[in-house]
């Protein structure tokens, strides 16, 4: 939903001409956005600010074309056309001098760090809060700067953009992980099925998977989710899927 609405919002950014801006650089730039998200809440707090360096050149790229209609080469030089923005262009002054300036901080905190480069990256265990809320920020300046977007419509767009919740479940080294330790067992249960819908899994594997609830809990909790229908299965099988109806609620918790 949020990626709909921000490209929804970005589309309406046009160059100086009227030109419409590029969908691939904008659906770039928002994959560059939840990658890093997605890094951050896995724990690879290195890897979220690697992000930052394609994220700092595309709004660059993003930023010339609006004022000059065209778009800088696939090899340009940072420094250069960021330099050219912020003294030779006709952007606004809040977007030459305080957007610039942001962009640049987290694409020279991923450079210094060496996050650029495969091997060991140096970082202060703040860099990724920065980076991440920056890469947010400048996405909703944007929107503000060059959109026509109503208040109503801005206000949903910072509430959909700021640091999220833990998302509920991910999969880490190959193995779905319950990132939320605050959903009662029922709730992880019908959260880690809807991982693996519509097939079913063993309850060998549930009670490998949800490691932080006992054993005899899941066991408990099975029992009344199929007293409730939101799962299907037997103890005699010992394996268990979601119905639709389970489906539907395990929906409205991840939405939650």
């Amino acid at each position: 939903m949020a990626n709909n609405i921000l490209i929804t919002s970005l589309k309406n950014v046009t160059s100086n001409t009227g030109s419409p801006v590029k969908e691939e650089l904008l659906n770039e730039l928002i994959d560059n956005w939840n990658e890093a998200k997605r890094q951050y809440y896995l724990g690879n707090r290195d890897q979220c600010i690697t992000e930052a360096g394609k994220f700092s050149e595309n709004w660059v790229r993003l930023l010339y074309f609006i004022d000059n209609d065209n778009y800088p080469p696939e090899n340009m030089k940072f420094d250069k056309y960021k330099n050219k923005l912020k003294n030779e262009s006709n952007l606004p002054k809040e977007i030459r001098l305080t957007f610039l300036l942001l962009v640049e901080v987290i694409y020279r905190m991923r450079n210094s760090r060496h996050a650029a480069h495969t091997g060991h990256v140096e970082y202060n265990p703040g860099d990724d809060i920065i980076t991440l809320e920056t890469m947010s920020w400048t996405i909703l300046e944007m929107i503000s700067n060059f959109t026509n977007v109503s208040d109503a419509e801005l206000k949903q767009i910072r509430e959909l953009i700021l640091i999220p919740k833990i998302p509920k479940i991910d999969v880490i080294a190959g193995k779905a992980v319950i990132l939320d330790r605050n959903l009662s067992c029922p709730d992880s249960i019908l959260v880690l099925l809807t991982h693996y819908y519509p097939s079913p899994i063993s309850i060998e594997q549930i009670d490998d998977e949800l490691k932080h609830h006992k054993r005899t809990t899941i066991q408990t909790n099975i029992g009344r989710l199929l007293e409730r229908r939101h799962i299907a299965g037997s103890h005699i099988d010992k394996e268990y899927e979601l119905t639709s109806l389970g489906l539907s609620k395990a929906i409205n918790i991840l939405e939650d």
